[in-house]
């Protein structure tokens, strides 16, 4: 938590699904607290639920997860660094009903909550394209429900010098800290306060935009689904309870819809995993995470989605096998989703696969 108390102040409880840019501390975030408390006389507190390197299904299945919803009124998303990798055509409408489907979440539990956008970018230009087709979504989502788009990107290029942007940068996804993010938390700090100043309410019987939306989905914790050896991951930032799968193990369990989103723990010892339900389409993928294996992070917590389906040609809500199998180190079965801060299984000892949550439609 963070927040600064004050007496007589108006309260204003954030909520922050996003990735490593907003779970980063100190970072732009801290520039909303103080920016907010300090110059708009607001007495804030943040609630703030991030996790690097997962797209915005994982910031929907947190939202169903998890009771920030209720507790709070101002709500920051912001995963759109990490949606880069829904650029696909055929992945596009995955993208637009996740994006949808969490603005309705939020609207349908919280009338009066305040959404916001907030649009990152990458340092690359030719990321560029992609990231203004996510705005004009954006944008099209705040004209149908009253909520806000924060264009921190097209601000960033419109106020700074080209060598100036490249220079904000530490890499080519996150911001420079202290002097960028505090640049940068500022900007969104006048926002939002401008947006509370209005009071304007949202509109959250809006009719959807996008050819379907996920707000219906359901959130099954492993604990739901599988009997199995419990493990408990814990942090100053998360308690993350999971069901062990061991290497060379395959378990199938029954779920009230088709497979949106698998969200695990990576630790040493994780392994290759093959996860499939009735539809027949599975995905193989590595569950090791590089700053795992080196040892910077005892473990992480990540996701992998089923973005590539074709979500319009199925029936939401069927009954579903879902089968999942982790597999042995020595294992040639090929990866069918590859990502670049994720490694083949190194661990010498016994491996598994932590399954934390699954998200089905």
């Amino acid at each position: 938590m963070l927040g600064k108390a004050a007496v007589g102040k108006r309260k204003v409880n954030i909520a922050v699904f996003g990735g490593s840019n907003s779970a980063m501390t100190p970072g732009y975030l801290s520039a909303v607290t103080e920016i907010l408390t300090d110059v708009h006389q607001f007495d804030v507190k943040v609630a703030n639920v991030s996790t690097g390197a997962n797209t915005s299904a994982f910031g929907l299945l947190s939202m169903k997860m998890g009771r920030e919803i209720e507790t709070n009124d101002v709500f920051i998303i912001e995963y759109g660094i990490n949606d880069y990798e829904l650029r696909r055509p055929d992945t596009w409408v995955f993208y637009c009903g996740i994006v949808e489907g969490m603005v309705r979440e939020v609207l349908q539990r919280n009338h009066r909550a305040q959404v916001f956008i907030v649009h990152f970018g990458r340092r690359p230009r030719q990321t560029a394209v992609f990231h203004e087709k996510m705005l004009q979504f954006s944008l099209s989502l705040c004209d149908r429900y009253g909520v806000h788009t924060v264009p921190v990107d097209a601000y960033l290029k419109k106020t700074l010098q080209e060598d100036e942007f490249a220079g904000a940068y530490s890499d080519d996804m996150h911001y420079r800290r202290h002097l960028v993010t505090s640049f940068i938390g500022t900007y969104v700090a006048n926002f939002i306060a401008a947006a509370l100043f209005s009071d304007t309410p949202p509109r959250h019987d809006a009719k959807a935009q996008s050819a379907l939306t996920f707000e219906d989905s359901v959130a099954l914790h492993a604990q739901d689904v599988l009997s199995g050896p419990p493990k408990t991951f814990e942090n100053t930032r998360y308690l993350e309870q999971t069901i062990t799968i061991a290497s060379g193990k395959t378990v199938a369990f029954a779920a009230p819809g088709n497979l949106l989103l698998v969200r695990y723990v990576s630790s040493p010892a994780s392994c290759r995993v093959t996860i499939s339900d009735n539809d027949g389409e599975g995905l193989t993928f590595d569950t090791l995470c590089k700053e795992v294996a080196s040892g910077k992070f005892p473990f992480l917590v990540r996701s992998t989605a089923f973005s590539r389906r074709n979500w319009l040609g199925l029936s939401k809500g069927r009954k579903n096998e879902i089968t999942i199998a982790a597999l042995p180190k020595d294992s040639d079965r090929p990866l069918t989703v590859e990502r670049g801060d994720m490694l083949a299984p190194t661990g010498t000892g016994d491996l598994a696969f932590h399954l934390s949550a699954i998200l089905v439609c």
